[in-house]
């Protein structure tokens, strides 16, 4: 199977949180992939087909990150961030650093 993702994705075992949107209470998450595009997160509960959420690393210092949920299946999700172009400089640390 070819993948189709514009950026390459590091895997990573990170905390972090989604959130439907900035005024609902955040859902833990773990996340087991990441790039400058998107993240596949593992959580208990599930979030809205297609819809628009918030995603944060805990490790980041909480920034928000505007997502669309792109897959869901057994628990794990597909995330594709709303814009690369504003990836700020601790986001882009943490995926240039080896991270497991």
């Amino acid at each position: 199977m070819q993948d189709r993702r514009a950026k390459q994705r590091r895997r990573v075992c990170l905390e972090g949180a989604v959130s439907n949107d900035l005024y609902h209470p955040s859902k833990p998450a773990r996340i087991r992939n990441l790039s400058e595009t998107g993240a596949e997160v593992v959580l208990n509960e599930i979030l809205p087909p297609s819809g628009q959420i918030a995603f944060s690393l805990k490790r980041e210092g909480g920034h928000i990150r505007e997502a669309t949920v792109v897959w869901q299946k057994d628990g794990r999700a597909g995330l594709r961030f709303a814009s690369a172009d504003n990836v700020d400089d601790e986001f882009s640390r943490l995926l240039r650093k080896r991270i497991v």
